[in-house]
């Protein structure tokens, strides 16, 4: 079945705010995982790489004239201020680094010298340079008599390590060149008809931001089992570009779940004093003190009864947990931030973690295949991280999560049980929020699915 989508895609130049400067590079795999990103922090600048090799999935994919995958040096600014006043008619040299190559090498290749070579290799911050990758390009900058003046190799899109001779002393200087991407605001909204994920890969969403949407709402529904055929979502995220070629992606700015009529939103905001997070519209954050579910994607197969008949012992008793089917290997997380109390082999439970988040509250995560690396008692772990992964050992017919929660000793039902009251936006700031969401709500409310949008900006101030 494929996903219908009915929409509309806008794409809104907007200056990079002077706040959103300092971006994190983060590395994604080839095809998406469902268990990636255990612990993202909603202030972490999201970049996704493009590229067009496969061997080097962070180079820059070559400009269509020149081959190159150097951006204009128009957006280039030096880390550390130092300005090139190297004549602009010198010709750059370029040469793409195959399997095997060593600088060196391609220095020879390009008629350079090899004390040249080693002088440029061995300068004070050019240790890249002594592990290139194939895909890559590097140029060089010659002046007078093949004498070498400079050296570029991309780090990644947004930085270029460059080595330069000191035209006094003829040594060489190695300084990173940052390059500040335009931010384009890009608003989606679609119906589901399979998957999120489906939606959003015949949509060209990146994936890094439905990864982010799920992190965000991942303390309110589960995204497996919520979610149904013609279920709506509206998203407005950035998207970085230089000389009008995509490069990645920034932050997700704002969002809308429509389920079965039942509208969920959540706006990214930036208090005065730094603070990040997403907030409903009434300032309350949608984090948890709790995970609502330990398995990312897992159906339940059993829920909390006070009567079930047992499968294995055939016996009427309590199940005072939730169990979760998944493959064998699937990662658990833990649902809070707490202390390992027990991690090991508890006889019908099979290989069984047991995490103290407090005085209140306790969890127990059984029948697991194996326990994570690092998981011992007395151990602290945090909301999201892995401790172990689902299993078929102890008393079990097959592979899944047996999960209890308790307050105050007492078994509750993790499914329904009212998790800690979430943070609010601090009244001293509703003001300014407040106006944040009036602003959003109208650009999320104008996205309807069903019609064609119409442009327009949505404020970056928002995202902080």
């Amino acid at each position: 079945m494929t996903t219908l989508l009915v929409g509309s895609v806008i794409a809104i130049m907007s200056p990079l705010q002077s706040s959103d400067s300092v971006l994190v590079a983060e590395q994604l795999p080839d095809s998406i995982s469902p268990y990636a990103n255990e612990n993202r922090n909603p202030a972490y600048h999201h970049l996704e790489w493009t590229s067009a090799f496969a061997e080097d999935p962070s180079g820059f994919a070559p400009d269509p004239e020149t081959g190159s995958e150097f951006p204009s040096l128009q957006h280039a600014t030096p880390k550390n201020e130092l300005q090139s006043d190297l004549p602009q008619s010198q010709p750059w040299l370029e040469d793409r680094v195959l399997k095997g190559d060593t600088f060196v090498k391609i220095s020879l290749r390009n008629g350079l010298s090899y004390q040249q070579a080693l002088n440029i290799a061995n300068a004070t911050g050019a240790e890249t340079l002594h592990n290139i990758k194939p895909g890559k390009i590097i140029r060089f900058q010659l002046g007078p008599e093949q004498r070498l003046d400079a050296v570029q190799y991309a780090l990644h899109p947004l930085e270029t390590l460059e080595i330069r001779r000191n035209p006094e002393t003829g040594d060489y200087v190695a300084t990173t060149l940052s390059h500040t991407p335009d931010v384009r605001i890009r608003k989606f909204s679609g119906s589901i008809e399979t998957s999120v994920f489906k939606t959003a890969q015949t949509s060209d969403i990146p994936y890094s931001i439905i990864e982010d949407l799920i992190f965000v709402y991942q303390w309110k529904i589960d995204f497996f089992r919520d979610i149904f055929p013609d279920d709506k979502f509206s998203i407005i995220f950035e998207e970085l570009f230089i000389d009008d070629k995509r490069i990645g992606t920034g932050k997700l700015l704002s969002a809308e779940l429509d389920l079965s009529g039942n509208k969920l939103q959540a706006i990214r905001y930036t208090d005065p004093e730094g603070h990040t997070d997403y907030y409903s519209p009434n300032g309350e954050s949608l984090r948890r003190g709790f995970l609502r579910s330990p398995v990312k994607f897992a159906n339940i197969s059993s829920h909390f009864s006070p009567k079930r008949l047992h499968p294995v012992t055939k016996q009427w008793k309590p199940h005072r947990g939730v169990d979760y089917s998944a493959p064998t290997g699937t990662p658990v997380m833990s649902t809070g931030d707490g202390k390992i109390v027990k991690a090991g082999n508890m006889n019908g439970y099979g290989i069984t973690v047991v995490i103290k988040h407090n005085m209140k509250y306790k969890s127990l995560y059984a029948h697991l295949s194996k326990i994570a690396k690092g998981i011992k008692p007395g151990k602290k772990v945090q909301q999201g991280q892995v401790i172990g992964y689902v299993g078929n050992t102890g008393m079990s017919t097959g592979p899944h999560l047996h999960y209890e929660f308790q307050v105050d000793g007492v078994h509750q039902n993790a499914v329904t049980v009212k998790l800690p009251s979430a943070s609010q936006v601090h009244e001293k700031f509703m003001p300014e929020f407040n106006s944040v969401v009036t602003s959003t709500l109208q650009q999320l409310s104008a996205l309807n699915p069903l019609q064609l949008a119409h442009s327009q900006s949505a404020p970056n101030s928002s995202g902080g």
